[in-house]
């Protein structure tokens, strides 16, 4: 009959907090610093695009490419999250993914606006019988609400 008890020194007893949290600080720096460099390559790609009262084009690729970073950042987050044994670091990691999702989100909504514009006031009146022109009769006048 073998012993399922294992011996006192191999015990589990856990990855130090130490690690946990220099594993937290690498993640988080790395998810910074792609996250820097997918908005300075944006920034330079938005400078050099349009000269002085040229219409400036909307690029979706940076914010396509923040958003991988963004999916990859919560799938090691997810892993940590399952592994159960690095709580500090899967708990900076799903806050870094969550601040990632905003930036994402916050700049897609910005090149949507710019891509979409608002549309230019109308003439104000554009009912079924048109616009009261002339200073004619009430009959002239009565639909259009003039």
């Amino acid at each position: 009959m073998t012993s399922t008890v294992p011996p006192q020194g191999s015990a589990d007893r856990g990855i130090p907090w130490a690690v946990d949290l220099l594993l937290a600080v690498l993640l988080l720096a790395l998810d910074a610093a792609v996250a820097f460099a997918a908005f300075f390559a944006a920034g330079l790609a938005a400078w050099g695009d349009a000269a002085d009262g040229e219409e400036v084009s909307v690029d979706m690729g940076p914010v396509i490419g923040l958003g991988v970073v963004t999916v990859i950042a919560g799938l090691i987050a997810f892993g940590l999250i399952r592994g159960g044994r690095l709580p500090l670091a899967a708990t900076v990691q799903c806050l870094a993914t969550l601040a990632l999702l905003g930036a994402t989100l916050l700049w897609w909504s910005s090149e949507y606006r710019a891509a979409h514009p608002d549309p230019a006031p109308g003439s104000g009146y554009s009912g079924t019988y048109g616009q009261c022109r002339s200073g004619g009769d009430n009959s002239e006048c009565a639909h259009s609400g003039g």
